[in-house]
């Protein structure tokens, strides 16, 4: 297993999307990555960030510091004022232009607003921002694929926020608003348990002109291992080739049996037996779900746990039987665990049926990522988080 400690402060915020009223699944995923998902993306790395998932409706996205920078404790606490200004000032100025996306002519329900005698669908924008240190775990290795993991309180705090904001805000943590004090205007959060406060209006900042990593031959055949199957016949292939589709899949959603919080404190105590059990855990997992012929698609740290998805029934692998696979994938890593584990805290959740499946995010040279979205999808996460400890949970 390869690890990074990351010693030094990164912000972050979360882009989290609510869709009020819609049956129209295809009409939103259009909406939302087509038009004001790409420009979103484009807006985060303009402002010098760096879009590190595509969790579901959220974007998880880190302000790294300035490497050159350790020995200089001054410059550091500058370099991070900074930071934390560019992702506020970026979080605003999404809320400004794209805070409320609206969708004209989709039929949505009885009860959906009508403008010009066409149904209107509305998507509204929640971001949370946070600061501190960081860790970056890569995991796995079977068959050369690799899984990076972002962990840390800094993401916890943007976490933390999202859950204290309202649809078209911005809110920080306490240490945040610390860092920029009068640089910003505040308004206090009289609900929010941890001190954090509403941004309405964040200082003009210069940003930089940040030069296109320079991507050596050797260096994209070593990223290769962080890209999925499904994608990489594709991956000389013209962008606008590049279509997403409509895939009837299986979808698995695993609860992994550690701790995730002594992920989250890793900064402060870097123990490395922590590390073990997730390199052991994740090759259980790759081992198990690679024997069924599925895809494993996410791997996430947040305030509900230590979380994976895996998918049947994507290309280049997909089978008449995959909900088969898919259950029998589950029995098998529900036993696997127990021999890591004694006491084994894993949860799976199953789910069955039509979901979209493609590339979200921006466009030829941007961030973009290979995922799966739906209905399905959420049923699956349900159905794991209500899962007993070291079980199985079915769905439709």
């Amino acid at each position: 297993m390869k690890s990074k400690k990351i010693g030094v402060h990164i912000t972050t915020f979360t882009f989290v999307v609510y869709i009020q009223k819609t049956n129209k699944q295809t009409r939103f995923y259009v909406l939302l990555w087509g038009d004001g998902g790409v420009r979103t993306v484009r807006k985060i790395i303009s402002f010098g960030g760096d879009v590190v998932k595509f969790a579901g409706d959220a974007l998880l996205c880190v302000w790294p510091p300035d490497p050159t920078l350790f020995n200089d404790l001054e410059k550091q606490k500058k370099d991070l004022e900074q930071l934390t200004l560019l992702a506020t000032k970026c979080a605003l100025d999404i809320q400004i232009e794209y805070g409320v996306m609206k969708l004209a002519g989709a039929k949505i329900t009885e009860n959906s607003k009508k403008k010009n005698g066409m149904e209107e669908l509305e998507l509204k924008v929640k971001l949370g921002i946070g600061v501190g240190k960081c860790s970056l775990l890569i995991v796995g290795g079977n068959l050369g694929r690799c899984e990076y993991l972002v962990c840390g309180d800094a993401l916890m705090q943007a976490f933390r926020c999202e859950a204290d904001c309202l649809p078209k805000q911005v809110v920080v943590s306490k240490q945040a608003q610390e860092i920029l004090g009068d640089l910003c205007q505040w308004k206090s959060i009289p609900t929010s348990e941890v001190g954090n406060v509403l941004v309405t209006w964040a200082d003009s900042v210069r940003r930089e002109h940040f030069d296109r990593l320079n991507v050596t031959p050797q260096l994209a055949n070593k990223m290769k291992g962080y890209i999925p199957s499904a994608i990489r016949p594709h991956l000389d292939m013209p962008s606008t080739l590049w279509t997403g589709e409509l895939r009837e899949v299986t979808v698995l959603f695993i609860s992994l049996p550690f701790d995730a919080k002594r992920l989250i404190d890793l900064d402060k105590d870097y123990n490395t037996n922590i590390l073990s059990t997730v390199q052991k855990n994740i090759h259980v997992l790759q081992d198990v779900i690679y024997k069924y012929q599925g895809s494993l698609n996410k791997f996430l740290v947040d305030d509900k746990g230590s979380t994976v998805m895996a998918v049947f029934g994507l290309p280049p692998v997909a089978h008449n039987n995959d909900p088969t696979r898919a259950v029998l994938a589950a029995l098998e890593l529900q036993r696997r665990f127990t021999r890591l584990t004694k006491h084994s805290t894993a949860a799976l959740g199953l789910a069955s049926g039509i979901v979209f499946s493609g590339l979200i995010g921006g466009t030829t040279g941007s961030r973009r990522e290979y995922t799966v979205l739906g209905n399905q999808v959420n049923l699956a996460a349900r159905l794991m988080s209500l899962a007993k400890k070291n079980s199985v949970r079915l769905g439709g």
